[in-house]
């Protein structure tokens, strides 16, 4: 199931938000009414999915709890605190050493020029500044949740006016302080950034500062303390003196409604929910207000131009502060559990989704710019072509060929869906699809070949065939700038790699070659001549001339795909995140394929899978490469497999025509990526890390800490040569331990400064990382 896009009216419209200000058309929308320019900028939170990819955990912007976050959060804490304290001096007519109090704000400062810098640089429509001030907010009132009792523990006598105003008038300078902080960060990008206008991530934050009540109250309440607090210690009025006045305007307010039904039917017709509140709130409503202003009954409360324009005014600010309050609620710190992202969700911890990317301000970056993502790329053999011959047919041609491509777009955009697929890039006749889901994209392209092949036999005229490949990945993600929209392309080797492996051609045609010979001059007869014992030489292996849609390797290893491709990384990932699925054997085309079933009931489609062998492709490391075919039943002649079977080590197996039923199926295949790392502890005893070593990241990845005993070292021996020795049996224990576990994140500095480090490859160990 595909979830539409979390929004504003998700947060708001949530149990938890009581609605002390906002009513439901506020809720539902309304809400924008009150931002004016800045509504476009109000940031939504995300959904998050749990490790399953599926699975829903909660609605909230992730937020990295880094130390360099919490050391900015304690020294704008320690600010507050010595405003107040500072404050309250004045206030009671003391002394007060003001030098420590200017050094901190120069420090704060400081930290959150970077901050705000970060945020508008890489904004790029993503929000990022407005959301970086609802932290900042929340931090803020936080703290001064805490602060005004300090204060009252400071003074005793303290006055509820008094703490009010301490609260406003140091929130107000330190909202200076970040506000210079953002002036900064501006005029900084101005001459390091000068693509990036940061004006339009100033608009929410401003608002903010100008209303200021986020940075001091919390959360909106029933008893309405953030407006006590608001009107002693901004505006300087008594709170219930103020109560008072209010309370006789809505006394006058239900006379009216009583005795004129037309004033509620009208305000009706402005909010569905107005004429249920209690007249109380409709003094706060904006509608009301103005709807008070022009009506001629006799019972209408008066209301001086004061107090309308504090009404108003107040109306304004307390629902800006209501949706503020709710947003802010879902930021939700997340902590690094080795590659995973984990949190608090009620009272239980939580594994987020591998593709969730945390906010951290405290990095340039403020998100990771790469990502890890499941690829596919498909694409139609000679479309261009094919389709400038259909156009000299005609025009009832080219029209029948146009309606088979829209369907073949309409049956992918079913795919696309069902199985939460992401279109990053349409290439005219191709597109590239990334996924979270090893599993889902292995079965969106098991239906995706068997779509094209449905067409083709209908008459499709691009029958040239469906090239397809898929692996999986890094990626960059660049914002690409055109006018004033930004949108976010893929980069990097991932994309690379999926490109090379749907190429077509790699070698000239005997063909091109008579053509560029005799171009250059050479005689046509003497080129056909020499050329004579190749022009009719096929160069498709047999079994491809059986099956023209076939992937494979030609003589001087370079592929030739018009089928689908997978690499071996891609499989690697596809065995661990699906559990025991339903494999078999069969010969078809004389080749033998292990068969598994792609489909989540118990009558198929069915995939065969093939080892290819190692490709180099040009600018890129050599790596295995496996061929797909698809099936709508099951095959004929299909064995099938003892449950367990392993995939990868079954198909090198097959490749090798060695039988797969008579393979141990405790043996696995050896990752090249799989790794030992070790040092000593404090105590002198060596660790023993386990895992899959990335050379991006320079980490561990789904790595365990194991008790080895290096038992059979020789002395004098290196541990690395042991560890070689015994490969395979430390790759069967690291399967056993995934198929339990998904592992943790090992970055490799945490070990280099320790004794006695070293770190091994098991598979080539003169290849180990340093």
């Amino acid at each position: 199931m595909e979830f539409p896009a979390a929004t504003v009216e998700h947060a708001l419209q949530a149990p938890e938000v009581l609605g002390v200000y906002l009513t439901s058309a506020d809720r539902g929308g309304g809400w924008r009414g009150f931002f004016g320019e800045a509504a476009s900028r109000v940031p939504a939170p995300f959904w998050l999915y749990g490790d399953d990819e599926r699975t829903i955990v909660t609605l909230g912007f992730p937020f990295q709890v880094t130390s360099s976050w919490e050391g900015f959060c304690r020294e704008l804490a320690r600010l507050l605190e010595l405003e107040a304290r500072y404050r309250l001096a004045r206030l009671q007519g003391q002394s007060f050493d003001k030098q420590p109090l200017v050094k901190k704000r120069e420090e704060l400062l400081a930290q959150a020029t970077p901050l705000l810098a970060h945020a508008l640089e890489q904004d790029f429509g993503r929000l990022f500044p407005e959301i970086l001030w609802l932290a900042l907010s929340r931090e803020t009132a936080l703290r001064f949740s805490d602060l005004r009792g300090e204060v009252v523990s400071w003074a005793p006598g303290t006055g509820k006016l008094d703490l009010a105003k301490i609260t406003y008038l140091a929130a107000q300078r330190v909202v200076e302080v970040l506000e210079n902080a953002e002036q900064q960060a501006v005029h900084w990008l101005k001459s390091a950034a000068p693509w990036v206008n940061p004006e339009t991530g100033r608009r929410f934050g401003q608002l903010l500062r100008q209303d200021l009540v986020p940075f001091v109250s919390l959360q909106a309440t029933r008893d309405q303390q953030e407006l006590d607090l608001f009107l002693a210690g901004r505006l300087g009025l008594e709170p219930a003196q103020f109560r008072r006045v209010v309370a006789e305007k809505a006394e006058a307010l239900d006379v009216l409604r009583n005795k004129d039904p037309g004033f509620l039917e009208t305000l009706a017709l402005l909010d569905e929910e107005a004429p249920s509140l209690p007249s109380v709130r409709l003094l706060f409503h904006p509608p009301t207000l103005r709807l008070l202003s022009v009506w001629r009954h006799p019972a209408t409360p008066r209301l001086s131009a004061e107090l309308f324009s504090l009404l108003e005014d107040l109306g304004g600010r307390l629902r800006r502060f209501e949706v503020v309050a709710a947003l802010r609620a879902r930021i939700l710190p997340v902590a690094s559990s080795g590659s995973r992202l984990v949190a608090k969700s009620g009272s239980q911890v939580v594994r987020l989704s591998p593709s969730v990317r945390a906010f951290d301000f405290t990095s340039p970056t403020v998100v990771p710019s790469a990502v890890r993502r499941y690829g596919l790329v498909y694409d139609l053999v000679e479309f261009t072509q094919i389709l400038e011959d259909l156009r000299r047919r005609g025009l009832r041609a080219e029209l029948e060929a146009l309606r088979f491509m829209l369907r073949f777009q309409y049956e992918w955009e079913k795919l696309r869906t069902e199985h939460r697929l992401r279109l990053e890039k349409f290439l005219g006749d191709g597109a590239f699809y990334s996924c979270r889901s090893a599993q889902s994209l292995f079965f969106a392209a098991v239906q995706g070949r068997l779509i094209y092949e449905e067409l083709r036999e209908q008459g499709c005229p691009f029958n040239h065939g469906l090239r397809m490949a898929l692996n999986v990945g890094t990626y960059h993600l660049l914002p690409m700038m055109g006018g004033q929209k930004v949108s976010f392309e893929f980069f990097g080797q991932g994309l690379v790699e999926l490109s090379r492996l749907t190429t077509g051609k790699s070698s000239k045609e005997v063909e091109d070659i008579a053509d560029f010979l005799v171009a250059r001059g050479y005689d046509l007869h003497k080129v056909l001549e020499f050329l004579e014992p190749v022009r009719h030489e096929s160069r498709l292996p047999e079994f491809a001339q059986e099956r023209p849609y076939a992937a494979y390797l030609l003589e001087n290893g370079e592929l030739q795909n018009l089928g689908t491709v997978l690499t071996e990384a891609f499989l690697r990932e596809l065995e661990l995140e699906w559990s025991n699925p339903r494999l078999g054997q069969v010969e078809a085309w004389g080749l033998p394929w292990l068969v598994v079933m792609a489909g989540m009931g118990g009558t198929g489609p069915w995939a065969g899978l093939r080892f290819l062998g190692v490709i180099h492709p040009k600018g890129l490391e050599p790596f295995p490469l496996y061929e797909m075919v698809a099936w709508r039943q099951a095959p004929p002649g299909l064995a099938m497999l003892p449950p367990g079977t392993p995939l990868l080590s079954t198909l090198r197996s097959l490749a090798q025509g060695v039988s797969p039923v008579s393979q141990s199926a405790a043996s696995e295949e050896l990752d090249p990526r799989l790794c030992v790392a070790s040092s000593l502890e404090d105590d002198g005893r060596r660790a023993w890390y386990l895992g899959l070593w990335y050379e991006e990241t320079d980490a561990l990845h789904a790595a365990f800490r194991v008790p080895l005993v290096p038992s059979g070292l020789q002395e004098g021996e290196p541990f690395e040569a042991w560890l070689f020795r015994n490969r395979e049996e430390l790759a069967k224990l690291y399967q056993a331990l995934r198929r339990k576990s998904v592992g943790a994140m090992l970055p490799l500095d945490h070990l280099r400064h320790r004794e006695g480090y070293f770190a091994c490859l098991l598979s080539a160990p003169h290849r180990s990382p340093r």
